[in-house]
Order: structure tokens, then C-alpha cells, then sequence
């Protein structure tokens, strides 16, 4: 059935078109659709991205992945007894054999609380059972929680509160329980 030009201007006005075209939405929902279904490609491939950047206008999606493992360079040696910089990250040091590193599996920024006022999920000393929630990392607006890999006790936190943090980076150690 043909689309008389009456039609045509009163679906203009509410968005769509006579061709099917989706209604104009607000930007943030457009965005927040684009997150989901990038979230959803991520799931759906054998290993995490190394970058991801979303386009508005034009619409369009980038996504990095890592290239082959190369030998990273030397940690820098701060001189004995000297303290690290303000505001600097610690260095990824190999964890000890009887612990087991809880790594960020994504890029975002890390919380050890699940609200700014709670008290943090977790603290150095406290036993958790595998799958227990310990963190949160936050990528694209999204709550991602951060699990348990083993139960035991937390032996350490390597990343600040509130800060950002970079795939594979170290979070949290755990000791195995038994």
C-alpha cells in the first residue's frame, strides 16, 4: 500500500519513516545499546580485546587485540629504601607460588566497595569462598563484578580504590585455601 505524503510527514515527525527506519533516540540510549552489544561481541570471542573505542558521530567501533606475547621490558628498580611516586602504580612482581593473583579482566576503574559509603567487599585477611564478589570494575558504565578464582584469604590489594586499571593488571592475592 502506497505511503501517502500525510503518513510520511507524521511518521518524520515522530522519528521514523515510510522505509522502517528506527525512531531517533536520545544519544545516551543509542550509546548505552552500542556498550551492550560491544559486551556482547566480547563475550562471544575466544579472548578479551586490548582496546575498545566507540564512535557517536560517525557511528562506528574499533577493537585492538593483543599481538603476539613479546618479552615485556624490565621493571624499573627504584633505589633501596626509596618510596614509589605519588600516584604511581605498583609494578606487576610474579606472585608468590602459593598465591594466586586476581587480575583485571578488562580495562575500567577498580572498586573494592560496592557504593562510595559501604564498607569494602573485601580486606587483607578476610577468607572468601570461590565466586564470592571481591571487587568491581567499572568499563563503559558498566558494574563489572570481579570473583574469587579459589577460596582462601586474601593476602593482598594491589590497586587503589577508585583508580583505573589495565587488562591483566594484578587486583587482589589470594591464598588458597587447604
Amino acid at each position: 500500500m502506497p505511503v501517502s505524503n500525510a503518513t510520511r510527514t507524521e511518521r518524520d515527525a515522530e522519528g521514523g519513516s515510510a522505509r522502517g527506519r528506527r525512531p531517533q533516540n536520545d544519544p545516551n540510549e543509542a550509546l548505552d545499546g552500542m556498550c551492550r552489544n560491544v559486551l556482547r561481541l566480547v563475550e562471544a570471542l575466544p579472548g578479551p580485546p586490548l582496546r575498545i573505542v566507540l564512535h557517536l558521530d560517525p557511528p562506528g567501533l574499533e577493537i585492538e587485540w593483543p599481538g603476539p606475547v613479546q618479552d615485556p621490558a624490565p621493571p624499573l628498580q627504584a633505589p633501596a629504601g626509596s618510596a614509589p611516586p605519588a600516584g604511581s602504580a605498583p609494578r606487576d612482581e610474579p606472585a608468590p607460588d602459593d598465591v594466586v593473583q586476581v587480575k583485571a579482566a578488562n580495562v575500567g576503574t577498580f572498586y573494592l566497595r560496592p557504593e562510595p559509603s559501604a564498607a569494602p567487599f573485601v580486606e587483607v585477611g578476610d577468607t572468601v569462598a570461590e565466586g564470592r564478589q571481591i571487587a568491581i570494575v567499572e568499563a563503559m558504565k558498566l558494574m563489572l563484578p570481579v570473583e574469587a578464582p579459589v577460596a582462601g584469604t586474601v593476602t593482598a590489594v594491589h590497586a587503589e580504590d577508585g583508580t583505573p586499571v589495565e587488562y591483566g593488571q594484578p587486583l587482589l592475592s589470594i591464598r588458597p585455601a587447604g
